[in-house]
């Protein structure tokens, strides 16, 4: 699957499972991360999310593990420390999308 197409599935994902429950998380979680490249053969990879406390559920852990992922979680606060791209591109990005909406 070419990166155009799964960043439009999980924009699309995010957008309909905006109230996200244990459901809709195990949805994204199947839509998207499951069809990443390798996620076919099973190989071991490497989820980092952030603190919010609905990816830190046992149901949600316990399928990550199923898929061979291991779970990272940024702790709250310290995203512009340990994910400078978050910063120095998705803000700016987010930013300029919220300027062409308003328009």
């Amino acid at each position: 699957m070419d990166a155009t197409r799964l960043l439009s599935e999980a924009v699309h994902c995010t957008h309909k499972y905006r109230i996200y429950s244990r459901n809709s998380r195990h949805r994204v979680i199947h839509a998207v991360w499951n069809r990443r490249p390798g996620a076919l053969l099973r190989k071991p990879s490497l989820l980092v999310w952030d603190s919010f406390h609905g990816h830190l559920g046992d149901d949600t852990k316990r399928l990550l593990s199923e898929m061979k992922t291991d779970l990272a979680v940024i702790p709250g606060g310290l995203t512009s420390l340990l994910q400078p791209l978050d910063v120095s591109v998705n803000k700016p990005f987010k930013d300029n999308i919220r300027k062409l909406y308003a328009q």
